[in-house]
């Protein structure tokens, strides 16, 4: 299960106001200003740990042909399509210079066409451009519904009727990551008022983090296709089972 940050955007902004309480003066530095640093650094750290932790970012919505796609949509995960009763079924990706082809199902022969049992999805921009910016699925056959399992970004945090930030409102990161914000934050605070050495300082923590998980994860891959090749190598392992060696004795 994933866990993350409770800690509120009042708590952070105050945590980071009180680390640059020193340099800070009214005029380069204010409550608002720190929590778009926070909103920006939500967004960077996203991007930067997508490789590493991307199931921290998926999200399901339920879909059918034309469909808008979420303002938070980044990339698809998959797509799981039926048609009717039928269970559910992975869509494959077309894209736009195959799409009236295979979605055509008047055309029955088609190798690769799509079908109930073999559906297809496409992202692409509205048939109605340009009234309409959105990013649209579409599913083939057309009376196909489903689900769409994609990586979703961090909307901005929360404000309230008036548009000023929601104190109350949590950072919803996931917590391994919560100091990460923190500190991305930080340096873009650091950035704006001019403050050279705390700038280095805490632009090498950042990259030291950075550098950590792509360590950890570079480590781990290489664990897992250890694991994989003793699991389909079909060599005999050289080392002597337990069993066969008390058996000798």
């Amino acid at each position: 299960m994933i866990q993350y940050s409770s800690m509120t955007v009042g708590e952070a902004i105050d945590e980071i106001l009180d680390k640059v309480s020193q340099f800070q003066t009214a005029t380069n530095l204010d409550y608002k200003t720190v929590w778009m640093f926070l909103n920006r650094a939500r967004r960077e750290v996203f991007a930067r740990t997508l490789p590493f932790k991307d199931y921290s970012y998926i999200k399901r919505v339920a879909i059918s042909n034309g469909d808008a796609l979420p303002v938070d949509f980044t990339r698809v995960v998959r797509v799981l399509l039926k048609s009717g009763s039928n269970e559910l079924t992975a869509a494959r990706k077309a894209v736009p210079k195959e799409w009236w082809t295979i979605s055509n199902v008047s055309r029955p022969n088609l190798i690769n066409g799509a079908s109930p049992r073999f559906p297809v999805y496409m992202v692409w921009g509205s048939t109605n451009a340009p009234t309409d910016d959105h990013v649209h699925i579409y599913t083939a056959p057309s009376s196909t519904t489903g689900i769409l399992e994609y990586y979703a970004a961090f909307a901005d945090l929360a404000v309230d009727g008036n548009g000023d930030p929601l104190a109350t409102a949590t950072l919803n990161v996931p917590y391994e990551f919560e100091n990460l914000v923190i500190q991305s934050a930080l340096l873009r605070c650091y950035a704006r008022i001019a403050e050279k050495n705390q700038l280095a300082a805490t632009f090498q923590e950042v990259q030291a983090q950075y550098q950590k998980l792509m360590k950890n994860y570079v480590a781990g891959k290489a664990t897992d296709a250890i694991n994989q090749r003793a699991l389909t190598d079909p060599e005999p392992s050289q080392t002597p089972s337990v069993s066969l060696m008390q058996g000798g004795q």
